[in-house]
């Protein structure tokens, strides 16, 4: 865990999934080992942006939210589901794991499951909108620009991915 672990009530209580997504991210082959240094932060920020899909994700949000002392209903077997519904992203496509958009892609992942997507398409359709040719031109990216973590940022590239693969 990271250095606000003892603080942090709600990281406490997701221990055990912010692990699982954090040794995913750790191990995958499609992470350069200079950017594998950020997968707890990435995990917050899946995690964070998960439970407050309406938001942004500033580091002062996250940190807020991982410290409250309110009750927090955790499905894990369901947050289990979604890593392992995502994994052959996780593991092939490097800009889809990029800190700017792995939590957007874990949040259509979870939209993409309610709404019976198989795993084959959902990571078929998310690896050609992230392959680099395609991706470079397209408007989600310029959303990822300077101050991408701005909840209107965040907001329009949830919506523009989800279409994209709707």
């Amino acid at each position: 865990m990271n250095k606000y672990e003892n603080r942090l009530i709600r990281g406490n209580r997701l221990k055990h999934v912010i692990k699982k997504l954090h040794d995913l991210l750790k191990e995958s082959k499609a992470i350069s080992p200079n950017y594998q240094k950020y997968s707890i932060s990435n995990t917050e920020t899946c995690l964070y942006l998960y439970f407050n899909q309406s938001e942004g994700y500033a580091e002062k949000l996250r940190f807020d939210f991982y410290s409250s002392k309110e009750p927090l209903q955790v499905d894990e077997i369901k947050m289990y589901s979604l890593i392992n519904y995502m994994d052959d992203i996780i593991n092939t496509s490097s800009n889809a794991t990029k800190r700017q958009n792995l939590p957007i892609v874990f949040v259509v992942a979870d939209k993409a499951m309610k709404s019976d997507m198989t795993k084959k398409v959902f990571t078929d359709k998310v690896n050609t909108f992230f392959s680099a040719d395609e991706y470079r031109n397209t408007e989600y990216c310029s959303y990822t620009m300077s101050a991408s973590a701005r909840k209107d940022r965040v907001q329009k590239r949830i919506k523009l991915l989800w279409d994209a693969i709707n």
